[in-house]
Formats: structure tokens, C-alpha cells, sequence
């Protein structure tokens, strides 16, 4: 089974212009989906890009860390957005692998993931902060975020920050890129702490399907310090 949907400015369906090959050179084919850092417990990926340059033909690989091909697909594709869906027969306890985009041996992008089998996936709605850590003391006007998450109906991500009394000093919404929900990904964002000093929490919700409350995946304590300048 093989999806694949290709598009460029001057064709936008996809078709009614020859490929041009003849120098791998002249373009760029980049890698946008899926992140480095994900955990990939689906039987297939969904693997997007961007071609920027002369259009392309070339080869999306999933390689080992001994250079072993385990799936690969050739896509053609015009200057612009490209997808596929590229189906994999692996089973077993996560291990690195490197998503790429190539022509014969030369390497346009790569990207290292973990492959997993789905018995191998803890069970329900999953996902944590991982920066901030947990107690530190930050100033600056924005906190940088970053954490994984997976299971998250429609994809959908809150992130709170808030003061010592409760009160919501900035909420982020963030969608992940997790096509297969079941999929363990990275997530980042921005939260402005405006002119607050002192205790805060960093909390990360998700709303449950069925009762629409929000539901508590991690929350991290820190102290906010006077903003520098």
C-alpha cells in the first residue's frame, strides 16, 4: 500500500509536466514530517517534505544504523509540497532508524526516528515536559517548551502557565504532527510570563472526548525571576 500526493506552484495537480533529473543538484528536497526524536509505533509513516528547486525524482529510504534498507519508495515530484505513506514490516523493541530522501547516493535530508512495534506502546493518552525541567529558576519574557506527547484526541495539545494562586498567566494550543495518534512525538512552543515574579506552573492538558473536561498529562514547578533588560 502506497500513498503518495505531490504538488508544485506551476502544476498544481501533480501531472502534465516531465520530471527533470538530470541534476540532483539543483534542488533541495527536504523533510518536514515526520521530527527527529519521534517514536514510531505504527505499521506505516507518513513521510512530507518540501521540494525547492528543480523538480525530482528520488527515493524516501528508511535505513538502519548499519546501512540496512528496510523500506523505501521513489517519489516524483514537482517543486513544492510532496507525501507519502510508506509502509514498514518491522516488529520489536524501538531501534534508531534514519528516514532519508536520496538520489542514487546522494543524501538530500535525513531525519533520525525510533521504530517500534505497537505491542511495544504504552497504554492511552501519554506526554510530558522534558524543557523546562522541573524546580528551575528562568527569567526572560518567554519560556521555550518542549516535551513529547501521544494518543491526544484530534491531535490537540494545551499548554498553561500559571501563577502561585491558579491564575492563567498564557495558554498555547498546539497541534500535533502525529497522523497515526499513536505515534510518540515532540511538541515545542513559547509562553509569555508578561510581568509575573515568583512560584509558577507549567501545565499540559488535553480534552477528554467524551466529557470535554480538560485532563492533566504533566505539570512542572519553577520560579520565575525578573525578565533581564
Amino acid at each position: 500500500m502506497l500513498l503518495l500526493t505531490a504538488c508544485g506552484e506551476d502544476d498544481p495537480e501533480g501531472f502534465g509536466n516531465p520530471t527533470d533529473t538530470s541534476d540532483p543538484s539543483a534542488s533541495a528536497v527536504e523533510i518536514t514530517m515526520p521530527q527527529s526524536g519521534s517514536v514510531i509505533y505504527a505499521e506505516a509513516i507518513q513521510i512530507s517534505g518540501e521540494v525547492n528547486g528543480a523538480a525530482q525524482q528520488f527515493d524516501v529510504r528508511l535505513v538502519t544504523l548499519d546501512e540496512t534498507v528496510i523500506a523505501e519508495t521513489t517519489v516524483d515530484s514537482q517543486p513544492g509540497s510532496w507525501s507519502v505513506e510508506l509502509i514498514h514490516d518491522y516488529t520489536g523493541e524501538p531501534t534508531e532508524i534514519e528516514i532519508r530522501t536520496a538520489q542514487a547516493e546522494q543524501t538530500y535530508d535525513s531525519v533520525s526516528i525510533l521504530l517500534s512495534d505497537s505491542s511495544q506502546r504504552p497504554d492511552g493518552t501519554f506526554g510530558e515536559v522534558i524543557i523546562p525541567a522541573d524546580n528551575t529558576v528562568l527569567g526572560g519574557d518567554s519560556i521555550p517548551v518542549e516535551g513529547r506527547a501521544s494518543g491526544l484526541p484530534e491531535n490537540q495539545l494545551t499548554v498553561e502557565l500559571l501563577n502561585a494562586d491558579g491564575t492563567v498567566l498564557d495558554t498555547q494550543r498546539i497541534t500535533l504532527q502525529n497522523p497515526y495518534f499513536i505515534d510518540d512525538v515532540p511538541w515545542q512552543t513559547l509562553v509569555e510570563r508578561g510581568t509575573y515574579t515568583g512560584p509558577a506552573t507549567l501545565r499540559i492538558t488535553y480534552t477528554e472526548a467524551t466529557s470535554g473536561e480538560p485532563v492533566i498529562i504533566d505539570e512542572v514547578s519553577m520560579t520565575l525571576t525578573e525578565a533581564a533588560g
